[in-house]
């Protein structure tokens, strides 16, 4: 039986992920709703935010500045450390991120993994 194992990606791949994002934005969060599910495990926490464009690299959706966006997403967090890609952040209301994400019609998800909202270096 083989046996997957998945490590952490070197800082270039995540910056490669931002340059390739349809969408490269700063945002300001203006609500957050969590729901989390607890299994044996890990933790299962859904993400679903509001937040309003404030300035746009690149949109191929079309996305200006004053735009409103829903942005969805998980993070799962091991009971026990497992190796693998970063997670994205859980964003917080008030806060201001860079943002670097895919999806149309008002409806967004992380394009950049564990750097989605968080330049990477």
């Amino acid at each position: 039986m083989a046996a997957t194992v998945c490590a952490e990606l070197p800082p270039y791949v995540y910056q490669e992920l931002q340059e390739k994002s349809p969408e490269a934005l700063n945002i300001r969060v203006e609500s957050v709703k969590l729901d989390k599910h607890e299994e044996p495990n890990f933790t299962r926490v859904s993400i679903s935010a509001q937040a309003k464009v404030e300035s746009v690299t690149r949109s191929a959706s079309g996305l200006k500045p004053g735009d409103t966006i829903r942005i969805n997403y998980s993070q799962v967090s091991y009971k026990r450390p497992v190796a693998g890609p970063s997670e994205p952040d859980i964003l917080e209301k008030g806060e201001r991120y860079p943002a670097f994400l895919s999806g149309t019609d008002g409806i967004y998800s992380p394009a950049a993994r564990g750097y989605s909202f968080r330049i990477a270096r």
